[in-house]
């Protein structure tokens, strides 16, 4: 069973109590500092490096460009889902 625990003190604006690793360059925080590291050489004050081949959309992770691509150009990402349809 999936559950979903949210946190009623962490107002918008606030920051949150469980993200202990801060960058230094944006104060965006994290919850790991494996996180944190790959945010710094990879995000942080850099451009997107993963762009979608159908639209003008882009992302600082592969897998963000992926889901992108199957949620918004289903027939492009899967091919031509008509003949699936009954």
């Amino acid at each position: 069973m999936l559950q979903i625990c949210i946190n009623p003190t962490i107002n918008k604006g606030e920051r949150d109590p469980r993200k202990k690793f801060q960058c230094p360059s944006c104060q965006k925080g994290y919850l790991s500092k494996t996180a944190l590291n790959r945010h710094i050489r990879y995000d942080c004050g850099k451009e997107p490096m993963f762009s979608c081949p159908h639209c003008s959309y882009r992302a600082y992770q592969k897998v963000h460009v992926a889901t992108h691509m199957s949620k918004t150009h289903v027939n492009e990402y899967y091919g031509d889902t008509e003949k699936f349809k009954k």
